[in-house]
């Protein structure tokens, strides 16, 4: 009988869209905690605790470091703590030795960055704080020189500047308003706000020229990528009594909401979320939507629009993906990634910890107990090398805020979700193949009735390690599909998946749930062709 092989099953991704038959033959129709990388679709890896329990619920995170120390800040509504790995520290602004909560809430979440060695913390209700210094000791304090009575939804370093963006003074909001600082000297905050004063170079104006609000604002090469609701406009530093010029770019597509925009690769692109696409631009040639013709139903069908504000993405640059964290259906808080692998344009998707954050930045390995006494994990599931380093300190790692469960969970770490077992499947139907030419391409065949006999799955994974394999046939385009009983494959040992069923349409299923990692780079089916009938 033909075999025909399909390799390079990771290069396309989940692709369900189009109908199945329809989808391109090295495209996945079905999936969950899986993603595409270098190739091949393998099941993801986990995230565990680190740091020990936070003081309070994480909603927001900053990363920071400062000199050989690596600090987490993390902030809820109310207080702001810090971390340098193994103690919290409560740095909530103060008055006589009391803290004096914020006033914002878990729509209001903070935004802001580091300014020349200085965090700068924003709610869009409170006046903007700054920890300066940034010591343990050292509580937030409110940002110098900042104008009275006045707020940000908003605030982004910039150069030596700080960006402020949907501004409201004295109660009026101006929603269109840019306000930027004069530029602060490294090691100190903005000496002024005042766009009046002819002896600095502070400055606001608003951008009018197009409708919608401002959301927020991510750097981009040597500029402010300012993105509104419906359109995006840049920002350049040019010097003189200008100080920078704002000029709309795109006029048809913005931003869904604050934090759904970031960097990624080598930083000379941006990957951001508008309402009803997801879309990549280098801030000069037209956007290019990622998800038309993909997923795109998938993930906006499947958001629950009432929280959609609480969505965000994050760059994951060690496995060169972004996700795009957003509540599912009947959730208040992210419960679901999709992922983007920016090499291979491909898409997968993740189920997370509700979490209402994560952020990119370094995690000490050596605070990380891999010491005997510390593992509660079976001598046969146990995939870390003993007394190494986990990570590379170089790496910018993902830090999870589990606001829910008072966790911070480090991404991509052991096999399990916080030593649970990952349940995970990928799956393709609607094959037409029904042989092979002369060189070796697939034929494909709506019409033919094939009988399918065998599967040939090749895995990247450490011998011994077990997963269940189906075939999923049907007999018309969108018809049921038909699965087989379930068959355990044991990497390593079996080579192939024995079948006996027939249709018109192939396909498999791959799932596991246990506590262990596998790499599918390619399969072949053995087929024979019926007849058309």
């Amino acid at each position: 009988m033909p075999i025909v092989a399909l390799d390079n099953v990771g290069f396309i991704g989940i692709v369900d869209d189009l109908p199945s038959h329809q989808a391109p033959l090295g495209a996945w129709t079905s999936g969950q905690n899986v993603r595409f990388h270098q190739g091949g679709v393998e099941n993801f890896r986990g995230h565990s605790q680190v740091f020990g329990t936070p003081s309070i619920a994480p909603n927001w995170l900053l990363p920071h470091i400062v000199g050989a120390n690596f600090f987490w800040l993390y902030a809820g509504p109310t207080k702001v703590y810090v971390t340098e790995g193994t103690s919290h520290f409560n740095i909530t602004r103060q008055t006589a030795f009391v803290d004096v909560d914020y006033t914002g809430n878990l729509d209001l979440n903070w935004n802001g960055g580091v300014l020349t060695g200085i965090p700068i913390l924003n709610n869009g209700v409170d006046e903007p704080q700054m920890w300066n210094p940034p010591e343990t000791s050292q509580k937030l304090q409110a940002l110098s020189n900042w104008p009275a009575n006045t707020v940000a939804k908003v605030i982004r370093p910039f150069l030596n500047f700080l960006v402020a963006l949907n501004v409201t003074k004295s109660g009026d909001t101006f929603p269109y308003m840019v306000k930027w600082s004069h530029p602060a000297v490294p090691g100190t905050v903005p000496p002024s706000w005042d766009e009046a004063d002819p002896t600095n170079l502070a400055g606001e104006r608003d951008l009018a020229d197009t409708p919608g609000e401002i959301v927020d604002g991510v750097a981009l090469r040597n500029a402010l990528v300012i993105y509104k609701e419906n359109s995006i406009w840049l920002m350049q530093h040019i010097g003189g009594n200008s100080v920078f010029s704002t000029r709309p770019v795109f006029r048809e597509v913005g931003l869904m909401t604050s934090d759904c925009a970031t960097a990624y690769g080598d930083g000379t692109r941006h990957f951001a979320v508008s309402g009803d696409d997801i879309y990549v631009h280098d801030g000069q040639n037209s956007p290019q939507s990622i998800i038309t013709r993909k997923v795109a139903g998938h993930i906006f069908n499947s958001i629950n629009s009432t929280n959609i504000a609480r969505s965000y993405v994050v760059a994951n640059y060690p496995k060169h993906e972004v996700w795009f964290c957003y509540p599912e259906q009947g959730e208040d808080t992210p419960n679901m990634a999709a992922v983007w692998n920016w090499d291979d344009n491909s898409w997968g998707f993740r189920t997370i910890p509700p979490c209402r954050f994560m952020a990119k930045g370094v995690v000490d390995p050596n605070i990380i107990d891999r010491t005997w006494d510390a593992q509660n994990t079976i001598w046969d599931d146990f995939n870390t090398a003993w007394d190494t380093k986990n990570f590379n300190p170089a790496l910018r790692r993902v830090l999870m805020a589990d606001g829910t469960n008072t966790k911070l969970f480090l991404a991509d770490d052991t096999n399990q979700f916080d030593g649970v077992n990952i349940s995970t499947f990928v799956e393709r139907v609607g094959l037409p193949i029904v042989g092979q030419d002369r060189t070796g391409a697939p034929i494909v065949d709506t019409d033919a009735y094939k009988q399918l006999t065998a599967i040939y799955p090749r895995f990247e994974a450490t011998t011994g390690t077990q997963v269940t394999i189906r075939s999923a046939m049907q007999d018309t385009p969108g018809g049921a599909v038909r699965y087989s009983a379930p068959q355990t494959f044991t990497i390593g040992v079996d080579y192939k998946f024995d079948v006996f069923d027939s249709g018109r349409l192939l396909g498999l299923r791959v799932e596991s749930a246990a506590n262990i990692h596998w790499k599918l780079t390619g399969y072949s089916l053995e087929i024979q062709k019926i007849g058309s009938f």
